[in-house]
């Protein structure tokens, strides 16, 4: 005597009505979005009949891939960087890679429907590098994107400690050694320029005192084709004149 049987979907959601009877009936829906789903057939019981619930039908929806990520990335020499791969698609797609990678920088698809780029590139990689990115997941049909990996030179810094002793007696045209010496994180060589060329001047690391005062040395790296020129460092020395 039952009349009318429900069909729902994960949430309780109705996808449709139909006239319960002993001969299977088709329920047909189109408002499934992407994705698994428990559906069950529900009927609400009435005066003479109790409520009845089936077992789950498990459906899957699908929906072919998109990459849904930017199309374009910057990483800089000598520094780790990271971008990620976004796919959106039901079965979870695949993610690969063609195209020439700077060294020292690799692509991995995750097997979650991501990849990611990473890695800190190496020398003499400097420049644009082309690249296709392709999402698939069965359903066609596949995605793909253009993508552009730009790598930048890299930064560095300078280290130059407060030299030792703080404080020379200052003797017209006598030259002492920079203690400490200055470095670049890169490892390129630094150059040295006297700010005070009054009172002292400077070859290579070598100061020659010119007058009593305070002597101030900048220390510098200029870059090159794969370092942006650093920040410049300077230290002093008292240059003190003594009377007797």
């Amino acid at each position: 005597d039952a009349t009318t049987t429900n069909a729902t979907c994960t949430g309780g959601v109705v996808l449709c009505t139909v006239a319960a009877s002993a001969s299977p009936t088709a329920c047909m829906t189109s408002t499934l979005p992407a994705g698994t789903h428990a559906i069950t057939a529900y009927f609400a019981g009435d005066a003479n009949n109790y409520a009845a619930v089936s077992a789950a039908l498990t459906q899957t929806v699908t929906s072919p891939p998109a990459i849904t990520s930017a199309n374009n990335t910057a990483f800089a020499v000598g520094a780790a960087g990271t971008f990620t791969v976004t796919t959106t698609g039901t079965p979870t797609p695949s993610v690969s890679e063609t195209g020439a990678l700077p060294a020292g920088v690799t692509f991995t698809d995750n097997g979650n429907g991501t990849a990611t780029l990473s890695g800190a590139p190496a020398l003499a990689t400097v420049g644009s590098y082309p690249l296709s990115f392709k999402a698939a997941n069965g359903i066609a049909p596949d995605a793909t994107q253009s993508f552009t990996l730009t790598v930048g030179k890299g930064t560095q810094s300078i280290t130059f400690g407060a030299q030792s002793p703080a404080s020379r007696s200052f003797a017209g045209g006598a030259t002492f050694a920079l203690n400490p010496l200055a470095s670049a994180s890169s490892s390129l060589a630094v150059s040295y320029a006297s700010l005070t060329p009054a009172v002292c001047s400077i070859a290579g690391s070598t100061v020659t005192m010119v007058a009593a005062g305070t002597c101030t040395i900048s220390a510098s790296q200029a870059g090159d084709a794969d370092w942006q020129a650093a920040t410049p460092v300077s230290q002093s020395i008292a240059l003190v004149q003594y009377w007797t």
